[in-house]
């Protein structure tokens, strides 16, 4: 069994402090950067709740912000857009599980709402988008086998070529 734990110095007594992170509940993250000759980090965690808000918003934000950049990216006629709707749409679904299964309990209940909110309509969007463009391709093919079979069928002349 792995021990955490953090040694520090008090300020005023100068005495050292253990601190086990077992015991502590917070927010944790795993670091994805690794460097040479630099200490290993396996598990960041963020004690102080304003903070772990703070992060988690921010996270959240960032985001909600890519997937509204892409929502207003797509080009309806793209081949290449419907993949995209459908990389927004499984990525909002994600987000919105993220928050209500790990992140409900670093957030206010106001911000959740308000966050689940705005995935909801945009997914609402993207879905839209993505039917708007699966019921453009429809027609287009209905259009383009009714206009063959209504083009008259010229047949070629059969004679002596010189």
């Amino acid at each position: 069994m792995k021990n955490n734990y953090y040694i520090q110095k008090d300020e005023i007594s100068g005495q050292t402090i253990l601190i086990e992170f077992s015991k502590l509940q917070g927010y944790s993250v795993l670091p994805k950067t690794k460097r040479e000759d630099e200490i290993e980090v396996n598990k960041i965690v963020f004690i102080n709740p304003s903070f772990s808000e703070k992060i988690i918003k921010r996270k959240i934000n960032l985001k909600i912000n890519h997937l509204i950049k892409l929502l207003q990216d797509i080009d309806d006629g793209d081949e290449g857009s419907e993949n995209a709707i459908r990389q927004g749409l499984e990525e909002a679904k994600r987000l919105k599980l993220a928050i209500i299964n790990s992140y409900i309990k670093f957030l206010g209940s106001e911000y959740k709402d308000l966050t689940l909110e705005k995935l909801e309509v945009i997914m609402k969007n993207l879905r839209t988008k993505l039917y708007l463009m699966k019921e453009k391709n429809n027609i287009l093919d209905y259009q383009f086998e009714r206009f063959i079979r209504q083009s008259p069928v010229v047949e070629e002349k059969k004679g002596r070529g010189r």
